[in-house]
């Protein structure tokens, strides 16, 4: 599989960084937590809830990278956790 960065430039323009992922589709989990340095288990939380997608998740050497994509490979993202020691229940860096 291969993997895709979402570039700043597209999300600056947005006031509201989360207007970028609803101009895109994505319905974001109300209410939406609070995301300053989430745990793993945070973030499979919130991303259950996205209606569409499925989520896979993997340990590699840089830490943990989780797939969130859509079941034909349309639209899709990583979520590049870096400092994953294992517990999914610590604070992480994305």
């Amino acid at each position: 599989m291969s993997h895709a960065v979402i570039p700043l430039v597209e999300v600056e323009p947005y006031a509201d960084p989360t207007g970028y992922f609803q101009d895109a589709g994505i319905r974001l989990p109300q209410p939406r937590p609070d995301s300053r340095r989430p745990t793993v288990t945070d973030l499979q939380a919130v991303l259950a809830d996205l209606d569409g997608f499925r989520v896979e998740t993997s340990r590699t050497s840089r830490g943990l990278d989780i797939d969130v994509l859509r079941p034909d490979l349309s639209d899709w993202a990583v979520i590049w956790v870096t400092d994953y020691d294992g517990d999914d229940n610590a604070p992480v860096s994305l």
